[in-house]
């Protein structure tokens, strides 16, 4: 869409209950002080019960490994962002199933969804055929992938284009594209008045071009902030003011005037931000990635105006083998008997991810060869009010 131009009384003092008659003997103490000794006991066993309960846990330990999608026919560019996409899933479930589980239609989202409920069922104690469970699960998003004609069987695809297409299916439901889009507006001017407002792309990915992203009057006056995706998130949260020396007024692009302003200014702004933040390292030239190594991805990402504060959690990182992206893997943060652990999952190690570090923080930093990262956020109150702040 496109827009141009109250206590109650005291009703006197009550008598004790089992005020003895004033007959010069001492007070028999034996009932109160059985049920002392009662209490205490019943304090006593309740606390054995819960140390007993933590000591289990922590002899339980986090679980090594787990079992995930198998290789299939190059299926590492689905398999690997899938890992990242059911990780943020596991902590919105309510969302996806409120509002995902009552599309309709078989979309690429409801795809999406379907896939995540069935490979639910092998998280339950008991499960049996796993993998063949696991295989369900990833071939509807593959045959679907297939059928749309996104990508061809058995060759490398593009690791984010299926899902970016998944997600344009929805583009005309706000609900949906506020979850998992980064949403903005941006608007043309000319100093005679004319001006067109629009919205921003609307994709599923916060692109950043690696350290070329930087290039930026403020970065040249604090260099030391250079690769810092904490600092470049919230200077993408500004307002983006540019002006044009030699653009056609818009008013002349859409047909309605002849203007012959060539000067223009040009605003762009975020006015909402998803529950599920994935950054992308993009690919230069539609080919090899840029390098990652420079970008210090932080444990908690965090954004605060006008007494809005929100705050979102390092959940996933997917990475490329190889520069031009020949096989991609995924460390993912995930939790088992109340204990999280940073796992590396892999779809030609038999599906099987394994428990690399106890240690969440790991996740974060500059690392190689990353393409994806994802943060999380769980509360919706601090989303609405940002957007509402920014709309008003």
């Amino acid at each position: 869409m496109e827009l141009y131009g109250t206590t109650k009384p005291s009703c006197g003092k009550k008598l004790k209950q089992d005020a003895g008659v004033d007959d010069r003997k001492p007070p028999d103490n034996n009932k109160a002080l059985l049920k002392k000794i009662s209490k205490n006991n019943d304090d006593n066993e309740s606390s054995n019960f819960t140390n007993k309960k933590e000591q289990n846990r922590k002899s339980v330990g986090l679980q090594k490994k787990y079992q995930s999608y198998t290789h299939w026919r190059s299926s590492c560019y689905i398999t690997s962002l899938l890992e990242l996409l059911y990780t943020n899933y596991l902590h919105t479930i309510p969302w996806w199933s409120a509002n995902v589980g009552i599309i309709p239609k078989n979309t690429g989202l409801k795809n999406l969804y379907i896939s995540f409920t069935i490979r639910d069922t092998v998280n339950t104690p008991g499960a049996k055929n796993i993998k063949s469970t696991l295989n369900e699960a990833r071939e509807i998003i593959r045959r679907h992938v297939l059928e749309e004609k996104w990508e061809e069987d058995n060759q490398f695809g593009s690791l984010t284009q299926w899902f970016v297409n998944i997600i344009s299916e929805e583009k005309k439901s706000i609900t949906l594209m506020s979850q998992l889009c980064v949403l903005g507006l941006r608007m043309w001017s000319c100093r005679s008045g004319h001006f067109k407002i629009s919205p921003t792309p609307i994709r599923p990915l916060f692109p950043i071009n690696g350290v070329e992203e930087f290039n930026s009057a403020f970065f040249n006056n604090n260099q030391n902030l250079i690769g810092q995706v904490s600092t470049l998130f919230l200077q993408r949260n500004q307002l983006i003011s540019k002006i044009f020396p030699d653009q056609p007024c818009p008013y002349n692009r859409a047909n309605l005037h002849q203007c012959t302003n060539r000067e223009i200014s040009y605003e762009e702004y975020i006015i909402s931000l998803p529950h599920t933040l994935i950054f992308e390292v993009t690919q230069r030239d539609g080919y090899n990635y840029n390098l990652s190594n420079q970008l210090n991805f932080p444990f908690q990402l965090g954004y605060q105006e006008d007494g809005v504060s929100m705050e979102f959690m390092l959940t996933a990182r997917v990475y490329s083998t190889s520069s031009s992206g020949q096989h991609f893997y995924s460390e993912v943060i995930r939790s088992f008997n109340d204990q999280s652990g940073v796992y590396k999952y892999d779809d030609l190690n038999d599906g099987m991810a394994v428990l690399e570090s106890e240690d969440l923080t790991s996740l974060s930093g500059c690392k190689p060869r990353t393409v994806l990262v994802s943060y999380r956020s769980n509360d919706s109150d601090s989303h609405s009010i940002y957007s509402n702040i920014r709309t008003s």
